[in-house]
């Protein structure tokens, strides 16, 4: 365990069932990199609420307690946190302060747009837990979970810039920042040929 990139590679492990996971059992590393590979790859310490409940669904959670097991967990390809993603507590644009009415109108704004592209189940969340990203997918389908969502900072000099244009020109606010966002969030740029021309109609009409 002392050197993990060795262990993965050894000859004949990666059959066996030697990962833990959540709730008792084990995976086999050829399973964890095939779940990796199509991007349902999870691992927790169990002690989140998130982590409860993708339990209770009966979904399958890499078990990262044991500091040497989670050395190498973490070198997984594909591998999600969901403690990473529970810290985030993102909420929606309705449950922001009242002091930031101008951030909530303008999330609010962006995902009016993704519902018009017929995206009513893909959202655009806020967190105040950290500014260090652009944007953060979120999608916990393969978990037995509904959520798919993007996770974008409150503090983001983007939003904050956008946010205080919003007052003189909403529909051009909510253009730029979903441009930028289509940039740094997957969820979006495979649906930006939708989401571009929509909010562009918005702001400069069909031209």
């Amino acid at each position: 365990m002392a050197h993990p990139e060795m262990w993965m590679k050894s000859a004949g492990l990666e059959k066996r069932p030697l990962l833990p996971v959540l709730g008792g059992g084990s995976m086999s590393l050829e399973e964890a990199k095939r779940r990796g590979r199509n991007g349902e790859l999870w691992m927790s310490r169990g002690q989140t609420s998130l982590a409860r409940l993708a339990k209770k669904k009966g979904a399958v959670v890499l078990n990262a307690e044991n500091e040497s097991w989670r050395k190498v967990i973490l070198r997984l390809p594909g591998i999600s946190d969901l403690d990473e993603i529970a810290a985030l507590s993102p909420i929606r644009a309705e449950e922001a302060p009242k002091e930031l009415v101008q951030l909530r109108r303008l999330v609010e704004g962006m995902n009016s747009v993704l519902g018009r592209c017929g995206l009513k189940r893909l959202t655009i969340r806020i967190t105040f837990a950290r500014s260090d990203f652009v944007a953060r997918d979120v999608d916990l389908t393969s978990l037995g979970l509904k959520s798919r969502y993007i996770v974008i900072p409150a503090g983001s000099p983007l939003l904050s810039r956008c946010a205080m244009s919003l007052s003189s020109t909403p529909t051009l606010a909510i253009f730029t920042a979903l441009y930028r966002l289509t940039e740094s969030s997957s969820m979006l740029r495979q649906h930006r040929d939708a989401i571009l021309p929509e909010a562009a109609r918005a702001t400069f009409g069909d031209a």
